[in-house]
């Protein structure tokens, strides 16, 4: 009976204290030059306890973002996938479904890039983020924080209001939440009705899109984005790491 009881007490302690991970997913084809060079700038300073990998060999066909298994061993997510006509591609339907499986059994994902439902127009991919518009545009120069209460705009690592100026490439999509799935925005492009930033919660897992990133430049350039995604890598790997510990998991081990 003792040692049941510490067998199951050391599995309760390493299933609570296991590390989540943060991947960083990449197409070959479009794929932002800084990618090796963005998540060390952005996880290094952070204070929580979690790995981050890179996987920059997706491929033109999604070698990894099409395979259900790949996913299932992920914790959070942040997939470079640039929709953009002439340097990246259109989702396809094997992606989106292992995807939105790994979402709804608790995953945490982001996407982002330029044009990713824009040029040429991705209705997958706006299924995936839950957008209820497609299309090319606005070209912004700034944004706007329009739910300073998100947990993205207000967290370990600052709180942010008011307008923010972008770097890089302003080219964004027809980004437009929809709430019947749980979404909402957290940032609009200025002077237009187009998202930059939105949040849908999916029942067990959450689904962000951040638009118009070319090369990752928000996360690079500009000090508010950057730390405005820390506030959002936090709030993932901390979820993910309580996610953990849960009945299902416990009866799994025994």
């Amino acid at each position: 009976m003792t040692k049941l009881l510490l067998i199951l007490v050391f599995s309760l302690f390493s299933i609570a204290f296991a590390q989540p991970t943060l991947c960083f997913l990449a197409d070959d084809n479009g794929s932002p030059s800084n990618m090796s060079l963005v998540a060390p700038e952005l996880c290094n300073s952070m204070t929580e306890t979690f790995t981050y990998v890179m996987v920059t060999d997706n491929g033109d066909t999604g070698a990894y973002s099409s395979d259900p298994t790949w996913w299932a061993e992920q914790d959070v997510v942040i997939w470079y996938a640039m929709g953009s006509d002439g340097f990246g591609r259109l989702l396809t339907e094997a992606e989106f479904d292992a995807a939105d499986e790994f979402i709804a059994s608790g995953g945490h994902l982001m996407v982002t890039g330029p044009d990713i439902i824009g040029g040429p127009d991705d209705i997958i991919t706006a299924n995936l983020i839950r957008s209820i518009a497609i299309g090319d545009g606005p070209s912004g120069t700034s944004a706007t924080i329009t739910n300073e209460s998100s947990f993205i705009a207000s967290g370990p690592y600052g709180t942010f209001t008011g307008s923010i100026s972008l770097a890089g490439n302003h080219d964004h999509d027809h980004f437009i939440p929809n709430a019947a799935e749980g979404c909402s925005e957290v940032m609009s492009v200025d002077e237009s009705s187009y998202s930059k930033v939105m949040f849908c919660d999916v029942g067990q897992g959450t689904v962000t899109s951040w638009g118009g990133n070319s090369n990752q430049l928000d996360w690079w350039d500009v000090d508010e984005l950057k730390n405005m995604c820390r506030n959002w890598i936090s709030f993932m790997v901390t979820g993910a790491s309580l996610d953990r510990v849960t009945w299902g998991q416990i009866k799994a081990n025994y």
